[in-house]
């Protein structure tokens, strides 16, 4: 643990105890949380998840049909071919995944560091009805393309605990199977709930959202809650250079409040609006 940030983060301020009392589509989405044992953020359910779950079952027909429910007159991306498959950066527990695979029924994969899949696995298992169209793999930020949810071949793992899916380095092979459907089928759907509190995560993390969100079409929604300036510059600053747009989703209806989350769409800039945004 030597050198590790030390966190003072609020407590999530909704609660569900997740063992099929959260609801989506339907559905029980059931995770189990392991927090408060010295293991990390990645084994607690944050406020973002719920949060952009909830929004993805109340915008699941326009997201489906490839409208992006934006605020008007938005910048000409109000649609996008349907999406064909759900990948979650940074899961965690996995709950903004599953519930996405509960809400849109698409092939959905759920990364992070491969000291989180053995849980992550448990979690797909204790969901049997959306078992069939979730998977999960390694997925380290500093080494996105060696993942096996982006075609790559090797694991990307992290002795220590999970933090936001920035590990040390790419060691262990095969630790997770990636279903192949979700591993090419684009258009692509980018979730990321709860993933950034360091100002040290978000380069890693921009890298990875455009290695994940790489072909045209591909687009991503974020749920962030804003805890630093520094952070919030970096964030946004590195998403435009990377060219990306960060557009806010407005509230839609039959979506509960987001308290002090906020939900973005991620598109990327047509490669003409990205060079003249270089020169």
């Amino acid at each position: 643990m030597s050198g590790s940030p030390i966190l003072a983060l609020p407590g999530p301020a909704v609660h569900w105890r997740y063992d099929g009392d959260f609801i989506i589509a339907g559905q029980p989405v059931v995770v189990q949380q392991e927090g408060g044992q010295g293991r990390g953020t990645g084994w607690a359910v944050w406020d973002g998840a719920p949060t952009l779950a909830k929004y993805l079952e109340a915008a699941a027909d326009d997201i489906l049909a490839g409208r992006l429910p934006l605020p008007a007159p938005s910048s000409g991306a109000a649609s996008l071919p349907p999406p064909q498959s759900v990948l979650e950066l940074g899961s965690g527990t996995g709950l903004a995944g599953l519930a996405a695979a509960a809400a849109l029924r698409l092939p959905t994969m759920l990364t992070d560091l491969a000291a989180v899949l053995p849980a992550l696995e448990r979690h797909v298992a204790a969901n049997p009805r959306l078992a069939a169209l979730v998977s999960a793999a390694p997925l380290d930020w500093r080494h996105p393309h060696a993942s096996p949810a982006l075609g790559g071949s090797n694991s990307c793992s992290s002795a220590g605990s999970s933090s936001g899916g920035n590990g040390a380095g790419c060691q262990e092979a095969g630790a997770a199977v990636a279903h192949p459907r979700a591993a090419v089928a684009h258009p692509r759907l980018v979730l990321a709930a709860d993933c950034l509190w360091l100002e040290e995560l978000v380069g890693p993390f921009v890298g990875a959202l455009a290695a994940a969100a790489s072909q045209p079409g591909d687009r991503a929604l974020l749920a962030y809650q804003s805890r630093s300036t520094r952070v919030d510059g970096a964030l946004f600053g590195q998403l435009s250079a990377a060219g990306f747009d960060l557009l806010p989703a407005p509230v839609v209806p039959g979506e509960p409040p987001r308290g002090a989350i906020d939900i973005y769409w991620v598109l990327r800039r047509p490669q003409q609006q990205q060079h003249c945004s270089a020169t």
